[in-house]
């Protein structure tokens, strides 16, 4: 039966360190898309008696959790050798942290508050199981001499040895966990090293089913006092190893531990044969894919010279697209050169319109008074021009000079030819007659064209019958 565990405070505390350090170094690996093939390999070439476990692992965190079963509270060499040889720092660094936490548990916590406390998972089975009986008293040893004793025993193999429990009888004992396959190795080890552990205090060392050494057994030799003396001479060494390796429970261990590699040699051969067999399937497989490949390389040849003349016409293409793209920017900017001379001459042309239009409008505002100051003008000349109408028929009926005056209006524009025609060679009209057509075109002619006025009156102020008449009209007419 297992102990029970104290669960000491110190205890518990390592517990939670130990599965911390474990947990933090799975994360660290879950970092690296190929850590399960590394940790595989490394187990596989360097831990072989780990191999048949190995197959039930799929994943980081089971991996770790194999490797954590071979580890104790006090002892990750394993973990720190694996970790070591794929060169992983940060986890390396984990575990310095937790070696130096080891250190200081070793300094703090006395051997017998250890007592029935586990530091790895008991062992289900006798023969992975290693049994040291010290005869010393407990308060006298340390955590330090466990781990002593117990590299002492398993030497270079330390590693594999696992501390488990140390339970309290007359003296004490230690129990640890070993890999079966390692029997063989280990019973060697602790024959090589026996005069050290008797020296130590080590009353009885069982491996699995071997007892390599039990003082009440030498008592019964006749070597007894020389045992006493932690000295074998090699004559005793040999008679030790004839006894060990002679007993009935010496040879059921190492037998256990041939048939084991026999199976795994077994299953090896078979996954070999397996494997061989998958091999012959896959040349096999590969023959006809050869013949595939070639008809595929062919299509693909084919396909990648098609894809060259693509690309060269695609880029010839693209040269032209450029060369448009080119040509529509310039064309663009020409245009945009062009908009911009345009709007400046436009800008001109509305500058200089607009000051024409204002100088014109200047003009037309003078012209436009003019005109109203002309037009008020003519006006008076029309109505004072028919006031003095009758007065100026009369006049021009009887006067001598009536042919000069007439050849002078119409030098001035204001009778026509006929009218001139009919006053100097018309002899069967009289001059009455024909002063009243004079006049009668002169009103014609001053009504359509008032501005004519002024021409008549100076025509009028020449002739001395009508200069009176010629100043009343120029008194309201100012003549330009």
């Amino acid at each position: 039966m297992p102990p029970d565990p104290c669960f000491n405070d110190e205890f518990v505390e390592m517990r939670v360190k130990f599965g911390q350090t474990f947990r933090k170094i799975v994360k660290i690996l879950k970092t690296s898309s190929s850590a399960v093939e590394d940790l595989s390999d490394s187990i596989k070439f360097s831990y072989s008696y780990l191999k048949p476990r190995l197959t039930q692992c799929h994943d980081v965190s089971s991996i770790l959790e194999l490797i954590q079963e071979k580890c104790s509270l006090v002892n990750i060499k394993l973990l720190e050798s694996i970790m070591s040889e794929l060169d992983v720092k940060e986890a390396v660094a984990v575990i310095d942290q937790y070696k130096a936490t080891v250190e200081e548990f070793f300094e703090s916590v006395s051997l017998r508050l250890s007592l029935n406390e586990l530091f790895s998972p008991i062992p289900p089975l006798r023969c992975e199981t290693a049994t040291i009986y010290v005869a010393k008293n407990v308060d006298d040893c340390t955590l330090h001499d466990i781990e002593e004793l117990i590299s002492l025993a398993a030497n270079r193999l330390s590693k594999v040895v696992t501390l488990v429990v140390v339970k309290m009888g007359n003296s004490f004992t230690i129990t640890c966990s070993f890999p079966v396959l390692r029997s063989e190795s280990l019973i060697a080890t602790a024959l090589d090293n026996i005069d050290s552990l008797i020296e130590r205090g080590v009353e009885k060392l069982t491996i699995g089913y071997s007892t390599v050494y039990d003082h009440k057994l030498s008592q019964n030799d006749k070597a007894a006092a020389t045992f006493k003396k932690y000295i074998l001479t090699s004559e005793m060494k040999q008679q030790l190893y004839a006894s060990v390796y002679s007993s009935q429970g010496t040879m059921e261990q190492l037998l256990i531990s041939r048939t084991i590699q026999l199976l795994n040699s077994e299953e090896e051969l078979a996954s070999i044969q397996q494997l061989k067999e998958k091999n012959e399937k896959l040349e096999a497989e590969m023959k006809v894919l050869s013949g595939m490949k070639w008809e595929v390389d062919q299509l693909r040849t084919r396909e990648i010279e098609k894809v060259e003349m693509l690309q060269e016409k695609i880029s010839v293409q693209g040269m032209k697209i450029l060369e448009k793209e080119s040509q529509q920017k310039q064309l663009q900017k020409f245009l945009e050169e062009k908009e911009l001379e345009k709007k400046a001459e436009l800008q001109k042309i509305d500058e200089l319109l607009y000051s024409s239009l204002q100088e014109k409008d200047t003009e037309l505002q003078k012209v436009i008074q003019m005109q109203q100051v002309n037009d008020t003008q003519y006006l008076q000349a029309k109505r004072v021009f028919l006031e003095h109408f009758i007065e100026l028929s009369v006049a021009i009926a009887v006067t001598p000079n009536r042919l000069s005056v007439v050849k002078q209006l119409f030098d001035s524009g204001l009778v026509s030819e006929t009218n001139l025609h009919q006053a100097t060679e018309d002899d069967t009209v009289s001059g009455i007659e024909k002063g009243a057509v004079l006049m009668k075109e002169l009103k014609a002619f001053i009504n359509e064209r008032p501005e004519l006025i002024s021409s008549l009156v100076a025509v009028l102020e020449k002739n001395e019958a009508f200069k009176s008449i010629a100043k009343r009209i120029r008194k309201v007419v100012i003549v330009n």
